[in-house]
């Protein structure tokens, strides 16, 4: 894995003059995708982003992603051998992947830091809690971290700008939609 410091972008990192502790978790489908929402908007403004995925099993094609989105960097990490073999896409263990986070949370180079997955490496095991808190600690004033799980312990929420909690609901029943007609629908709202 090549190391923040030596990270030579070709125009100076653009900065943000506040950024937010976020946590996205819960049930419900769409944290990843809310977080990729981000990142990709975070891009339209030429800032860069770093995300650390815990997890892989929900998106797919991190190559096309570093070719369609070069601002945004992403890697992987996970227990031993539970990672796809990405070309050139870095990976390594839980506690490698919070080292590069705080490694990204201190370089300068990112307006957006995120770990997605994160919460549940912690739930899991995979990460301490106190690799957590220093997490947190490394947050600089200018860069937004986003931390993504099923659920956070209370601890952290206290420490959290902003808490989003996706909750899965089941619907089935006759449902009148907008245009007036009525029709069998089953839909799962986040």
């Amino acid at each position: 894995m090549d190391s923040m410091p030596n990270r030579k972008p070709s125009r100076p990192p653009k900065k943000i003059r506040q950024g937010y502790t976020q946590i996205h978790m819960g049930s419900g489908y769409g944290k990843s995708l809310a977080i990729f929402g981000l990142a990709v908007r975070m891009s339209t403004y030429r800032f860069e982003t770093f995300m650390a995925r815990f997890r892989h099993d929900e998106i797919h094609g991190y190559a096309a992603i570093r070719e369609l989105l070069p601002k945004i960097k992403i890697e992987l990490f996970g227990l031993p051998g539970s990672l796809p073999d990405i070309r050139d896409v870095p990976s390594g263990n839980p506690h490698q992947g919070i080292t590069r986070l705080i490694e990204a949370l201190k370089s300068g180079s990112y307006a957006l830091v995120i770990a997605d997955g994160v919460l549940d490496a912690l739930t899991a095991g995979w990460i301490t809690e106190s690799e957590t808190k220093d997490l947190i600690r490394a947050k600089p004033r200018n860069v937004e971290l986003v931390m993504t799980g099923t659920s956070a312990p209370l601890w952290l929420i206290d420490k959290a700008d902003l808490v989003t909690e996706r909750v899965r609901v089941e619907v089935s029943e006759y449902v009148r939609t907008h245009e007036g007609r009525t029709r069998k629908e089953t839909a799962e709202t986040v």
